[in-house]
């Protein structure tokens, strides 16, 4: 099944070795509050003690009590990284099969950072499609957009 996905990019002024590092470590509790109808970050438990490897996971817990379970299945330091978010307890788990998310952070030209953060959902089937894509335009790129501005205002 296709993919239904959110790309949106931001510009900071620091190099990509500083920027990189700020977004995989990123506070997610701080990071991805509540927006509208989308719970926030409540906690965060990592399984291994460690984010940041290839293979590693960890569960976040939402302000709404469900979990989700992410895993890196990329890391590419300083140049990006992808994790996959599944294991959804709240409704999202009836919509979609999992989500996709990728930060790459490229060098411009005066030294600082172009980073574009894609995030890709994979619906359970072409019935709940029309939904998913509903909830990406009402909802996600809004959730998407305060919480990457959050994330750059540590860098910055």
């Amino acid at each position: 099944m296709n993919t239904i996905s959110s790309t949106l990019t931001r510009t900071s002024e620091r190099p990509p070795d500083v920027v990189y590092p700020a977004l995989i470590h990123c506070d997610a509790v701080r990071v991805f509050r509540p927006v509208g109808a989308l719970p926030g970050v409540a906690a965060v438990q990592l399984h291994n003690d460690r984010w940041g490897h290839l293979g590693d996971t960890r569960t976040i817990t939402l302000t709404d009590g469900s979990t989700a379970r992410e895993a890196l299945t990329a890391v590419a330091a300083p140049d990006s990284f992808t994790y996959t978010v599944s294991a959804y307890t709240s409704v999202l788990r009836l919509l979609v099969s999992r989500g996709e998310s990728t930060f790459t952070c490229s060098p411009t030209s005066s030294g600082g950072t172009l980073i574009t953060w894609t995030y890709a959902y994979t619906p359970r089937s072409v019935l709940v499609r029309p939904l998913v894509w509903l909830v990406r335009v009402l909802l996600w790129e809004r959730y998407m957009t305060a919480a990457f501005d959050r994330a750059l205002s540590d860098i910055s």
